[in-house]
Parts: structure tokens; C-alpha cells; sequence
């Protein structure tokens, strides 16, 4: 039953590729290295590697995890890259080509005599036409010493994956227009909570809008006088005594102190 599980068999391929590689010598590994770079069988990135994994010493080896480890943009990690392979091959070389060297897009091929002819090959691809004038630098296609991509994994309906002279790429416009839709979206909903009233701005907070339209309803009971309520009439004096207000439908006229005081002295 063990046998039967999906996992194990993977883990059978993987034990399998371990014992093939303990049988290879290191030399074997650098001239399989080698072959597949003529061939044009090596992505840009597993040269790159390649140059400090398989085929560098102590030094270079140092100097790949330093690269590594520094947490760079892959540009940066290639610049680096040819500014050693430059400064390996001497002076004469970086008189020829110093001034393309942080230019270059990609690697350049390892300092092995073997791949002396294809170094310059390579070299003339990159740079032909470059302009060092200082201008932004121009993006090119891979040079022809690289394995060229045939595929690309991936793509979706709003992704499809495209052709061209340069190779597939995946098509993201219409993801782009969609954003562009969203954006567009939000900058209407935006202005319109803006021209809102308050209450209603903050109907995604619940207990804040119910106190705002508590403090609204409070406020306008404030300006309204209460049911049965009557303003109060106001007493005119005059200038002789005896005069008081006038009593209201149905009330019994009303007499002042004075008035009192001589009715009950006569």
C-alpha cells in the first residue's frame, strides 16, 4: 500500500537524481557546463549561476553569496557580475569595452579560453549601436548565445500569452484597462461621499451616523416650541396706576398691588 502513495514516487525520482550526480566529477560537471553554454542551451540566470556554482573557485564563490545575500535587483546582481568578469580579463579588455559594462542587460559569458569566441560574439550583439552618451539605455533582446524562449507558463483570459520577434510575453492590457476602470470607479465614489451629508458619510460607522441624526433631531426640537406651550403675554404698564393687562377669553380680570391697597383703605 505504501508503495501506491503519489508522494513516494516523486521521492524515488529525487534519490534517483541525487546518485547520478554523486557519480559526476567535477570536471565532468564544468565541461557539461561549458557544452551547454555553446550549444545555446542556458537561460541568462543559469549562466549567471553557473559561473560561481560550477565553474568558480573559493573567490568567486565568496563573492556569489555576497551578491546573493545583499538583497539586490537582478540588474544589479549583472552588473556586478560583468564588472568581475571584465576586471578577470585585464586591462586591455576593460579599455575595450569599460564604457558598455553598466549598460549591459545581460551576463556576461565566463572567463574560460574555451568560450573565448562566443565571449566576443556575444559582446558585439550587446553593444552594437549602444549609445554611451548618457542617455537612458535601450532594451534589447537576448543575445543569440542564450537559450531562447520557445514558451511561456502561465496566461489566463485576461493574460494570454502573445508572440513576437523577440519571443512570447503575456499580454496585460486588459488587466491594465480593468485597473484603470476601478480607478476610475473610486474617484467617483470618493467625490460623491465628499458631497454627502455627514450622516450619510458615515453610514459605514453605525454608531457614529445614529448620534449625528440624534444630534440633528435634538437640535431641531430645540427650535420648535412644545405641543400646549403658549408664549407668555406680557404686562404693559402705563403711566397712571390702575392699568394692568388686558385678561385673556374667559379669565377673570386681574388687579394690581395698588389697586388692593385702595379698595381696602376707602
Amino acid at each position: 500500500m505504501r508503495q501506491l502513495e503519489p508522494w513516494r514516487r516523486s521521492l524515488e525520482l529525487y534519490l534517483r537524481e541525487v546518485e547520478l550526480g554523486r557519480l559526476k566529477t567535477v570536471d565532468e560537471v564544468r565541461e557539461e557546463f561549458l557544452h551547454s553554454i555553446k550549444n545555446k542551451l542556458l537561460s541568462p540566470e543559469e549562466v549567471l549561476y553557473g559561473t560561481y556554482i560550477i565553474g568558480g573557485d573559493e573567490a568567486d564563490i565568496a563573492f556569489f553569496r555576497h551578491v546573493l545575500m545583499s538583497r539586490l535587483r537582478t540588474s544589479d546582481r549583472v552588473r556586478l557580475h560583468n564588472w568581475r568578469q571584465a576586471f578577470s580579463r585585464g586591462e586591455a579588455f576593460m579599455s575595450q569595452w569599460g564604457r558598455f559594462i553598466d549598460r549591459l542587460e545581460f551576463p556576461i559569458l565566463p572567463n574560460d579560453p574555451a568560450l573565448r569566441v562566443e565571449t566576443m560574439r556575444q559582446l558585439h550583439e550587446m553593444t552594437d549601436g549602444m549609445d554611451c552618451s548618457g542617455g537612458a539605455p535601450t532594451r534589447r533582446a537576448a543575445p543569440s548565445i542564450f537559450k531562447q524562449a520557445d514558451s511561456v507558463e502561465g496566461g489566463a483570459y485576461y493574460a494570454p500569452v502573445m508572440s513576437s520577434q523577440a519571443g512570447p510575453y503575456v499580454d496585460l492590457s486588459e488587466v491594465e484597462n480593468m485597473c484603470l476602470a476601478m480607478e476610475a470607479q473610486i474617484i467617483e465614489l470618493r467625490a460623491r461621499i465628499a458631497q454627502s451629508p455627514p450622516y450619510q458619510r458615515d453610514r459605514g460607522n453605525p454608531r457614529r451616523g445614529q448620534e449625528q441624526q440624534q444630534q440633528a433631531r435634538g437640535h431641531q426640537q430645540q427650535q420648535q416650541p412644545a405641543r400646549g406651550y403658549q408664549q407668555p403675554q406680557q404686562q404693559h404698564r402705563g403711566r397712571g396706576r390702575g392699568r394692568s393687562r388686558t385678561a385673556g377669553a374667559g379669565e377673570a380680570p386681574q388687579e394690581d398691588f395698588q389697586q388692593v391697597v385702595d379698595r381696602t383703605t376707602t
